[in-house]
């Protein structure tokens, strides 16, 4: 794998956990923990 990529990949995963977390606050706690762990 290169570097490049998997900071691209680690971005993605905390842009979406971001996303889940702000769900959640709204009623959807089942989200975080699908994409957060």
């Amino acid at each position: 794998m290169y570097p490049e990529y998997m900071d691209r990949m680690n971005d993605k995963v905390d842009s979406y956990c971001i996303q889940s977390i702000l769900i959640s606050v709204r009623g959807r706690p089942r989200t975080v923990n699908r994409m957060c762990s």
